[in-house]
């Protein structure tokens, strides 16, 4: 038998990616996350953080989430969003689904998978540090 890459496994494939605090009075802010390798297709998005978000608050305070994919030559596009305004939280260590733009799930190999925080609204909201979850399968199956 030949030899196996993790292409090869069929299933979803989790790739974990931090990034840290970001302070409520900055503007827009983004981490890259991971650069893709190999053709896939991405099927759920999580972040999962350190500490309790709650979108609203007393002072109206609101920020979004979103991931997102850097092409060369094209615009970029965003994958994921999770919009923090009144009554949407995201607890401590608990996976909170950031559903999926079906647009544009494909990622091709070059491509470039970033982050980035906007305040929405008041003063924003302090992110603490978190993880985004991007589970994605690969396009390439084995083909023996």
């Amino acid at each position: 038998m030949g030899r196996r890459f993790l292409s090869d496994v069929p299933g979803i494939h989790p790739r974990n990616c931090f990034f840290p605090e970001i302070a409520a009075d900055l503007g827009a802010k983004s981490f890259p996350l991971f650069l893709v390798e190999d053709d896939m297709e991405v099927k759920e998005v999580f972040l999962i953080p350190s500490k309790d978000i709650i979108g609203g608050g007393i002072n109206g305070d609101f920020a979004k989430i979103e991931v997102k994919r850097k092409r060369t030559g094209v615009a970029d596009v965003v994958l994921a969003v999770i919009d923090f305004v009144g009554g949407i939280v995201a607890f401590f260590n608990v996976a909170k689904v950031m559903p999926i733009d079906t647009t544009y799930t494909q990622l091709l190999a070059g491509d470039v998978v970033y982050m980035e925080k906007t305040n929405t609204g008041g003063t924003g909201l302090l992110i603490p540090d978190s993880i985004i979850s991007v589970g994605f399968e690969y396009n390439n199956p084995p083909t023996s």
